[in-house]
């Protein structure tokens, strides 16, 4: 049969059936099971790589600090080896970063050796209240400290591991942490004077830089200016109403200078009752440090026989001074406790504060004119004790 011309006189093309109408039942289910396993595949996939770096790092993390593989792991009543106070802008992130480099595991504003790297020491601040006395109405200053989340300022993990059985570490806040910060300021705040501490330290020290540079570094840092009546962060100023309730923190009409002069006072004052020495950052080096912490101390096998220092740890941090051409002989550092020659401060290299750099000058005058008491005890006290010129 001829097929039908069109109107112009072309053949006109027979039917095509639609192959959507023509496909088998069983084309519909290879394609859904196709589907499925490439949505399961990628769902599998983007599993992996959100999961699997947090699955690994947590599992380097179990290797090296709770398995007792790599090095003994540590409990919270266990004795670490030095605890270095210094108040917040006087480079204790520097202090730490140096210390580490010469192989002693030390970390910055934590004591809990079951999640940080800290079974030789700490550097910190926090750690600070447990030479401050508590005040008559101690209950009153642990609610204050653990009435909310305070970031970046206070936290209980700082000082022991979370019971991870009892409060959840996925949400930031809640009754549990409330009730977990209230138990463990109860056992710190002062238990230097109390000789109660959870955990110990063979050796205490304070860590001092020039007042004036640290009490600018305090102000750019927790205020938005210098100015009179400015106050700090209100965060910042619970923690010092709490710790230091003597003092009448909201009051003073000097501003930021005069909140950070009081604290540079209060912070190193109380510090000094409890450490066994003390040493200016602007011009004693790590290895010097480590010298007065204990760990270029002689070790053998077994350890040392008056400290807590891991003896590995020794022979690292020992290794390192003399390749940086500094002896062990603690006696070979006493040079380094000279005071300066003039009032302004050299900053050893890599420890200038990178918060205030350039940024504000505080002048012993500015003080003097908020405040002449104020600024004779730091006088008093920089001068007289820590041998700074001002």
């Amino acid at each position: 049969m001829v097929a039908p011309r069109s109107r112009r006189g072309q053949r006109t093309s027979a039917p095509v059936a639609d192959s959507r109408k023509q496909r088998r039942p069983e084309d519909h289910g290879e394609q859904n099971a196709h589907r499925w396993q490439t949505t399961v595949r990628n769902l599998v996939l983007i599993t992996a790589l959100v999961v699997g770096p947090y699955v690994g790092m947590r599992g380097y993390e179990w290797v090296h600090l709770k398995s007792g593989w790599v090095r003994p792991a540590l409990e919270v009543g266990h004795a670490r080896q030095v605890l270095i106070f210094g108040v917040q802008g006087s480079g204790t992130t520097q202090t730490t970063a140096r210390l580490v480099h010469l192989g002693i595991e030390v970390a910055h504003e934590s004591s809990d050796a079951k999640n940080t790297y800290c079974r030789d020491g700490t550097v910190s601040w926090v750690h600070g209240m447990m030479a401050l006395p508590p005040p008559s109405d101690h209950e009153k200053s642990v609610k204050v400290l653990c009435e909310k989340p305070r970031p970046n300022i206070l936290h209980s993990t700082q000082f022991e591991p979370p019971d991870e059985a009892k409060c959840s570490t996925r949400v930031l806040w809640s009754t549990c942490w409330r009730q977990e910060c209230e138990r463990v300021m109860r056992l710190y705040h002062g238990c230097l004077l109390r000789n109660d501490c959870p955990t110990r330290f063979s050796s205490y020290l304070l860590q001092i830089r020039h007042p004036l540079k640290n009490i600018a570094s305090l102000v750019v840092k927790f205020c938005k200016t210098a100015g009179k009546h400015e106050l700090p962060h209100p965060d910042v100023l619970a923690v010092l109403e709490a710790l230091y309730p003597s003092i009448e923190w909201a009051a003073m009409q000097g501003g930021c200078v005069e909140v950070f002069s009081n604290y540079w006072l209060a912070f190193n004052a109380n510090i000094l009752n409890v450490v066994s020495k003390w040493y200016r950052v602007e011009e004693t080096p790590p290895c010097a440090i480590a010298s007065m912490a204990g760990f270029l101390d002689e070790a053998d096998d077994r350890g040392l026989k008056q400290h807590s220092a891991y003896a590995p740890t020794v022979y690292k941090a020992r290794a390192e001074c003399a390749q940086q051409g500094f002896g062990t002989s603690r006696g070979e550092f006493k040079s380094l406790a000279k005071p300066p020659t003039s009032g302004s401060v050299s900053e050893m290299r890599g420890t200038i504060n990178q918060v205030n750099k350039g940024r504000l000058n505080v002048t012993l005058q500015q003080i003097r004119e908020i405040d002449e008491h104020l600024a004779d005890q730091i006088v008093h006290l920089a001068t007289r004790t820590f041998a700074y010129s001002l």
